[in-house]
């Protein structure tokens, strides 16, 4: 009795445990399906949705292969991969593997397939889950084409540019900075530096300091230090670079740039000697001037011995002052110019004879083209009296430094500048003028201008990408929680273009996809977003809706422009557009459930014939009806 009970019980553990399973299969959101061998014995609503079908029976019966292309990415066909799959899911064993399926409107996607052998009654049965990563692929291609412009600014670049590790291997440098460190190609100067704080630092310490900034500020600017060449020469350079981590906050690698400053060094080493060899100079003569006070006329014969000295010391100073690579200018207490090197007549194109003796801020006219206050200036100031001429400045000691658009140099094309400024004392302290060095960064600023675009922006259409688009629906969403203002957002695609690519070709689908960016531009307000997802897809955000029908209105705005053909190559092409339309908060509140329901609702637009527009609810139901 006890074991009839017992297998009673374990029956109907089975058909609750059957009955459990197939809730979780129907419900879940997760496409998923059945195999009998190859062959599809049940699938989920969720499963129907992505393959863009309306009834179960036309899946059941088929293969994999049959809602699959002939061929896979790889060049295999479907028919020969699907059936190692199925035979490996037969004999019981699991497998996880990336495949291309096409929808019964036969527009291709990419899945992540999970494969799990499930023994039925005696035979196996295989349940087959599906992960969209159609996105993910698109993303990855459209990084790999970035990435190759990238690599053309990377190779190309005039300045040395790095990867490291925080262990100090090189994972990537550029040509300029192999040939920096006397290397005849990146990959040698990789393969021979395997630890840069041994192999390359003058001192060890510097290393050190690096590091500790890199951990404490995620940065580091202008950081000086000396590096051994390849064959052992001594060099300084200037590093800018910044510490990259992963989600988790641990540091990856440093990336950055490296300008050799050597000459510059041994320009300021010179100035510094003759500073010094001044200075000493004076104290020498003085003391022999005190022990010399016996006659007054010898004490005037010193005097003027070491006003002769003074003389040719300081006209050795205006002497390496001439021939720095930077340009230099210096004006003494009365804020007159008593020296302005090549490099500066250069720049501004004012000989010195034209500028020695000059005050009354005339020196800043060949600047800023009016008279001011510059950097030269305001070394007598406090910091906030700088702050209302420079928005980037940094003090140390009596030194301030600055990066600043200079408008009126360079036959008045205007350029940026890291410029330095500092007092001029004399051996008591007192000061005696100040000295101001600028060095044109222009090219700089314009390189790392150009690697920002290139990360945010889509390289074909010149719109926000996926990373900026995601920024912005991230702000809106922000900004109309705190405002209770609603947000909506367009999910878009047009109608046939895969037909448009296979008869006139890929080029005459770009130009319909920048022409289509363009039409969709003309038509939003400047607070509004439209984005390229990659493919055919266009995003659009409408912030701060003052009206509840806005993104209808807008939707029609765009079936109404979509109804005039695109000039391509001089031949007129009639494209429509099926549209999606999510409203934040009411079908949802994050951006991955807003794109979710508004990719719903845009293939319910497809569903319905394409050329209209549909509302989602969050049930997925619909809401409002397409453009009349």
């Amino acid at each position: 009795m006890r074991k009839q009970r017992t297998e009673i019980e374990v029956e109907h553990a089975l058909r609750e445990s059957e009955l459990t399973f197939r809730l979780l299969f129907e419900k879940s959101v997760d496409p998923g399906l059945l195999l009998d061998g190859s062959i599809f014995i049940d699938c989920n609503s969720s499963a129907l949705e992505m393959l863009c079908c309306s009834q179960k029976s036309r899946i059941l019966g088929l293969r994999p292969s049959q809602i699959s292309p002939e061929t896979q990415p790889d060049g295999q066909l479907s028919r020969d991969k699907e059936e190692v799959f199925t035979s490996l899911a037969r004999a019981g064993e699991g497998s996880r593997f990336e495949w291309v399926h096409r929808t019964f409107d036969g527009d291709d996607f990419w899945v992540d397939v999970s494969l799990t052998a499930i023994p039925v009654k005696g035979k196996v049965i295989t349940h087959v889950a599906w992960h969209d990563i159609t996105a993910r692929k698109e993303a990855e291609k459209a990084l790999s084409e970035a990435g190759e412009r990238y690599r053309a600014i990377f190779d190309n670049a005039v300045e040395g540019i790095f990867q490291i590790t925080p262990q100090g291997r090189y994972l990537h440098v550029n040509p300029a900075l192999a040939r920096m460190y006397g290397y005849e190609s990146p990959r040698a100067m990789m393969d021979d530096i395997i630890d840069i704080g041994k192999q390359q630092y003058v001192d060890p310490e510097d290393r050190t300091r690096v590091k500790k900034l890199y951990e404490h500020k995620g940065f580091i600017e202008r950081f000086q230090t000396q590096l051994y060449k390849k064959d052992g020469e001594k060099i300084w350079i200037s590093v800018n670079a910044r510490a990259v981590r992963d989600e988790n906050g641990i540091i990856l690698y440093y990336e950055g740039t490296a300008e050799d400053i050597t000459r510059a060094k041994r320009a300021e080493e010179g100035l510094q000697r003759a500073h010094n060899e001044l200075e000493k100079r004076v104290r020498e003569r003085t003391a022999e001037l005190a022990k010399a006070n016996q006659s007054l006329q010898a004490e005037i014969s010193e005097r003027k011995r070491i006003e002769e000295e003074l003389q040719a010391s300081g006209q050795r100073l205006f002497d390496i002052i001439e021939f720095l690579p930077d340009a230099t200018f210096v004006i003494n207490r009365e804020k007159k110019v008593i020296a302005w090197n090549k490099a500066v007549e250069e720049m501004t194109g004012v000989e010195k004879e034209d500028i020695l003796g000059k005050g009354d801020y005339e020196y800043t006219i060949p600047f800023y083209g009016k008279k001011r206050p510059m950097l030269i200036d305001l070394v007598y100031y406090p910091q906030s009296e700088i702050r209302k001429w420079y928005d980037v400045v940094e003090r140390r000691g009596n030194a301030i430094y600055v990066e600043n658009f200079v408008p009126r140099v360079r036959n008045g094309k205007g350029a940026y500048f890291w410029g330095i400024a500092s007092l001029l004392v004399d051996r008591e302290g007192s000061i005696v003028g100040a000295i101001e060095s600028l060095r044109d960064i222009t090219e700089q600023r314009e390189a790392k201008e150009a690697i920002r675009n290139l990360a945010f922006h889509d390289p074909l259409t010149g719109l926000p990408n996926r990373l900026l688009f995601n920024d912005r629906l991230g702000l809106a969403i922000s900004n109309g929680g705190r405002n209770r203002q609603k947000v909506a957002l367009l999910l878009l695609d047009l109608d046939g273009f895969k037909h448009i690519n296979d008869t006139f070709g890929h080029n005459a689908g770009d130009l319909l996809l920048k022409a289509t960016a363009q039409r969709l531009t003309g038509i939003l307000r400047k607070s509004d977003t439209v984005a390229r997802m990659g493919g055919d897809e266009f995003l659009l955000i409408l912030p701060e809706m003052a009206k509840e029908d806005y993104a209808d209105i807008v939707a029609g705005k765009i079936l109404r422009a979509f109804s005039e053909p695109f000039m391509l190559n001089a031949h007129p092409i009639s494209v429509t557009t099926s549209i999606g339309i999510a409203i934040y908060p009411d079908d949802g509140k994050d951006i991955e459930t807003l794109l979710k329901m508004a990719d719903i609702a845009m293939y319910k637009a497809k569903k319905a014939g394409r050329n209209k527009y549909r509302h989602t609810a969050r049930g997925g139901t619909q809401t409002r009806t397409e453009f009349a």
